[in-house]
């Protein structure tokens, strides 16, 4: 990646939103949420908690271009899992909540990849920066949350949010391949 002006805007604007999407379930509940703030703050600590033990810091290895993405999602997915196991199992030790507040944090663990958005651009896997769809995610995460004000539906929007990621990650590094062939056959006479 060449760094101009314009590069250099474009990346800013990138790690900008990106910084919009990291902040969105605390700031949005800092504003909205009267009552179980405490239990919703220290479970989503604990998510982001065992989200980045379940990374080890493999997101930032995406910014160099020349990684093979698809075997460190792949270490980064089961890392995941398996912190997501030892999430599950010792939660209840660390904070006592309901069951459906324990599968749903747990599922943010396993599926929360947005922090691999911010170097998608700057290692050039994706070759225009993922403002918009940053800015959809944080203003529809924003208006959501506004009118749902309950812990259980700020932890299913930032499932949702971490689904969407998750998929447009997947599609991005796991492109369909055209399976039929566009080879066209001739069947004149000769």
């Amino acid at each position: 990646m060449k760094f101009s002006f314009n590069t250099f805007k474009l990346v800013f604007f990138d790690k900008a939103t990106q910084s919009l999407i990291n902040m969105l379930p605390f700031i949005t509940a800092l504003i909205f949420i009267d009552k179980d703030y405490q239990l919703y703050y220290t479970l989503l600590t604990t998510v982001f908690l065992f989200v980045s033990l379940g990374s080890a810091g493999l997101e930032r290895v995406i910014s160099n271009k020349n990684i093979d993405l698809k075997k460190t999602l792949n270490t980064v997915f089961k890392l995941r899992f398996f912190f997501a196991i030892v999430y599950f199992i010792s939660l209840p030790s660390i904070l006592e909540t309901s069951m459906f507040l324990r599968i749903l944090s747990t599922l943010i663990i396993v599926f929360y990849y947005s922090n691999f958005l911010e170097y998608f651009f700057i290692g050039s896997h994706y070759y225009k920066p993922l403002v918009s769809l940053k800015l959809c995610i944080v203003f529809f995460g924003f208006l959501l949350r506004y009118f749902n004000r309950d812990i259980e539906e700020y932890l299913i929007l930032l499932l949702i949010e971490a689904i969407i990621v998750f998929i447009f990650v997947f599609i991005q590094i796991y492109p369909r391949k055209n399976i039929i062939n566009s080879e066209t056959i001739n069947l004149s006479n000769k």
